[in-house]
């Protein structure tokens, strides 16, 4: 578990994410950085763009995953969803008819 901490910490330092981050901000972010570091398109040496375009990559793959072991449960989101459609009924019906 702390080795998988340390990669997500590494990985999150070589794409120079702070904070958080979705899925989508996630590959729009590795696209901008693979892109200046592709070969095709890096005007630097090209091993050093080589060597930092598998560094992106790797930890890209490493988020990738990580966010990828996420199961999201539906009925919790949902029955969440529902219960705030609902809540100016609930605080009607406490204040006025809770005591009844």
């Amino acid at each position: 578990m702390q080795e998988e901490k340390t990669d997500l910490n590494a990985a999150c330092r070589v794409l120079g994410i702070e904070k958080s981050i979705n899925i989508i901000e996630l590959r729009r972010l590795f696209r901008q950085h693979s892109l200046r570091y592709h070969t095709d398109h890096c005007r630097e040496e090209p091993l050093e763009c080589r060597r930092k375009f598998d560094e992106l990559r790797s930890a890209y793959l490493v988020l990738l995953n990580f966010c990828e072991s996420y199961t999201i449960d539906l009925k919790k989101a949902f029955a969440h969803q529902e219960n705030e459609e609902y809540s100016h009924l609930n605080r009607f019906y406490d204040g006025w008819l809770g005591d009844l």
